[in-house]
């Protein structure tokens, strides 16, 4: 076995690849993990009202905003069936966050009953699930 004297730097990079997305999560010990869902991903807008007017006579109500919510249904395959079952902490984490090509992370919130496990073959698993993005903020972009 060899032994090393002094103090070795590993440089570590926050750098993702262009496809896929990486989430970290609060597992239930109540440290952080992280995943990089390297599948494909697709995307979906829902939009809902913000404020409605009704008619002086309150027979028509018209909608004067809405707002577009975005979700993403990430995948990623290949997984071990212990490694697709401790992504089960994510479903159930208080605490989904999104990292950002800046560095900085967004909360996102995991869509309720989108995790699924799906067998692959005989040992290999593909884990997909659905994300909600945050309300877009004018003033950000």
């Amino acid at each position: 076995m060899k032994k090393l004297s002094q103090t070795l730097t590993v440089a570590l990079y926050p750098v993702c690849p262009d496809k896929g997305v990486f989430l970290r999560w609060k597992n239930q010990l109540g440290g952080i993990d992280g995943w990089f869902f390297g599948g494909k991903k697709s995307t979906r807008m829902d939009t809902e009202s913000i404020a409605t007017v009704v008619s002086h006579d309150g027979r028509k109500e018209r909608s004067t905003g809405k707002v577009a919510r975005e979700f993403w249904t990430v995948r990623c395959g290949g997984l071990t069936v212990d490694q697709a079952e401790a992504k089960r902490q994510l479903y159930q984490s208080p605490q989904v966050q999104m990292w950002n090509p800046d560095g900085s992370f967004t909360d996102v919130e995991v869509v309720a009953g989108s995790f699924t496990i799906i067998n692959e073959s005989e040992k290999k698993r593909l884990v997909t699930l659905e994300i909600l993005l945050p309300k877009p903020n004018a003033l950000v972009r």
